[in-house]
């Protein structure tokens, strides 16, 4: 059970009470705090009242942008677009400039321009001057990448020469540069060592030489059965490539097939491959297959016996040679048994010309060209007889000047295609002296031809003997007409070049001159093609 005590509270005349039992004083809230804030503020609210008080408050407030002016004239609102002005005294314009001292401002803006563009200039040529740089590397790098690579072609050369034209290298060099020896030998011993040297050198270039023969004269005697088995080409009227291989090729093929079947030698299926051949000749009763056929039946009796193939040799070359006579001949033998027979040669050639040498006609791509010639006397096969009489030289630096120019030409088409290493050897020692004009540089492999008058085509008499760094500042020159400022002494030197090379090479000035009259030809040609119709014309037409 719970009793509950209800004493009364004694109020204090402060309005409040206090509490008997802590003894503090408690005030009455609403005489001691404001009033709480209304829920809602008046200009959000809504209602009629508050809107008529806010309404009223803003029409009776002044505007701050226009002056106020009360009936006291010492009562004045000012409005905020209002000037004061106080009174100062009077400053000239120059006065001015000095106070804000215009002049040392302007001077430091230019000055700090002038920094600025000193500052960019500088950053775009050490650009240009970079990319410069890496251009002169990379150019520097592939031109000593090229001459490695050339160098490295010529000891390649020297080492297995393959033509005629690295034989001579050969020997200039056996000549001009001879091997190192040691040193106490006596000049006897020395020149005997060089002479042994140079004896199994001319040697080892005659077995090479003797191969290269045998592999054209083989390839000569097969070229009428490889041409025969081409087949036949034309365009018809729709501009269409035509190929029909005609009963000719087929027959042509099969022999080419069986010959190259004898020719690979192999002793595996030889004997059925021996059978195989003497059976496509039984029909035939010629000498040249009575050959043939004898010789095939010798090699299968030795095949019987299990002779050795090393010995058979120059037995499979004798039927190699009698194939290619029955394959040459069979168009003519008069044997009953054969209904078809065709002629299997190589194509006549038209333009033949007449060698003082051999006493022949022969083609005319059999004839080398001649450039410093008004004819050519001796065909190819002639000229290489006098390979002995002939003083050995290396053609290969100005065969490499050749193929330069025929490069920087290009397809416009020179006389530079027209010429020969042995006719650039003549310009360069003969004509040019074997040195640059300017520098008088020696190094072969340093010069090249160019251009003198880069307007005009290029040709014995309008090259220049130069460097390679040299070309590439004539070019310069000659682009911005700067010719006239070599000396006269050098212009003098360079004509005289001109006129030499004009005497030497009339053949080309001939060739020359021809080909002028044929652009001239076609140009006409091409303008009476181009030229519009006539009523008449149509009318004839």
């Amino acid at each position: 059970m719970v009793f509950l005590t209800a004493q009364p509270l004694i109020n204090s005349p402060s309005d409040g009470w206090v509490n008997h039992l802590t003894g503090k004083t408690l005030h009455n809230e609403s005489s001691q705090t404001p009033p709480r804030p209304p829920r809602i503020p008046p200009e959000r609210q809504t209602s009629r009242c508050v809107q008529t008080a806010v309404l009223v408050e803003k029409e009776t407030q002044t505007r701050c942008d226009h002056a106020t002016q009360m009936y006291s004239d010492d009562c004045y609102v000012q409005s905020i677009h209002d000037r004061v002005l106080d009174v100062r005294p009077y400053e000239t314009f120059e006065q001015m400039r000095a106070r804000m001292d215009l002049d040392g401002k302007a001077r430091l803006i230019q000055r700090c321009y002038r920094a600025y563009r000193v500052l960019r200039l500088i950053k775009e040529s050490a650009q240009i001057y970079r990319r410069l740089r890496e251009e002169c590397d990379r150019l520097e790098q592939e031109k000593l990448e090229y001459l490695k690579k050339r160098d490295e072609a010529d000891c390649r050369a020297l080492n297995s020469p393959r033509n005629l034209a690295d034989i001579d290298a050969l020997l200039h060099h056996l000549e001009t540069r001879p091997p190192s020896l040691p040193g106490c030998l006596s000049p006897r011993q020395r020149g005997l060592e060089l002479l042994k040297i140079r004896q199994r050198t001319y040697k080892e270039i005659d077995e090479k030489m003797r191969a290269v023969r045998e592999a054209r004269a083989k390839a000569a005697r097969e070229r009428f059965l490889a041409v025969n088995c081409r087949p036949k080409r034309w365009t018809d009227c729709k501009g269409r490539r035509i190929e029909m291989t005609t009963l000719r090729n087929q027959a042509a093929l099969e022999l080419w097939q069986l010959y190259r079947w004898l020719e690979a030698g192999e002793s595996k299926g030889r004997l059925e491959l021996l059978v195989k051949a003497r059976s496509c000749i039984d029909g035939h009763e010629c000498r040249s297959a009575d050959k043939l056929r004898g010789l095939l039946d010798q090699e299968i009796f030795l095949l019987s016996k299990d002779v050795n193939d090393e010995k058979l040799d120059f037995l499979r070359k004798r039927i190699l040679g009698s194939f290619l006579q029955f394959a040459r001949t069979v168009h003519s033998c008069r044997c009953r048994r054969v209904a078809s027979r065709h002629e299997f040669r190589e194509p006549l050639q038209r333009n033949r010309i007449f060698c003082l040498s051999c006493k022949k006609f022969r083609a005319a791509c059999d004839f080398p060209a001649a450039t410093r010639r008004r004819e050519t006397l001796r065909c190819k096969a002639c000229v290489r007889l006098r390979v002995n009489t002939r003083v050995t030289v290396d053609l290969k630096p100005f065969a490499y000047i050749l193929e330069r120019v025929r490069e920087d030409e290009g397809s416009r088409g020179s006389l530079a295609d027209a010429m020969s290493a042995q006719d650039v050897r003549h310009l360069v020692l003969d004509i040019w002296h074997g040195h640059s004009v300017l520098s008088e540089c020696d190094d072969p492999r340093e010069l090249r031809l160019p251009r003198y008058e880069a307007s005009k085509p290029w040709s014995p008499w309008n090259c220049v003997l130069l460097t390679e760094q040299e070309t590439e500042a004539h070019y310069c020159m000659a682009a911005s007409g700067c010719l006239a400022h070599y000396a006269e002494h050098l212009q003098r030197k360079i004509s005289l070049a001109h006129t030499t090379a004009k005497i030497d090479f009339r053949g080309l000035v001939a060739f020359e001159k021809c080909q002028g009259m044929k652009k001239e030809k076609i140009g006409g040609c091409q303008s009476h093609l181009l030229a519009p119709l006539d009523n008449n014309m149509l009318c004839d037409n």
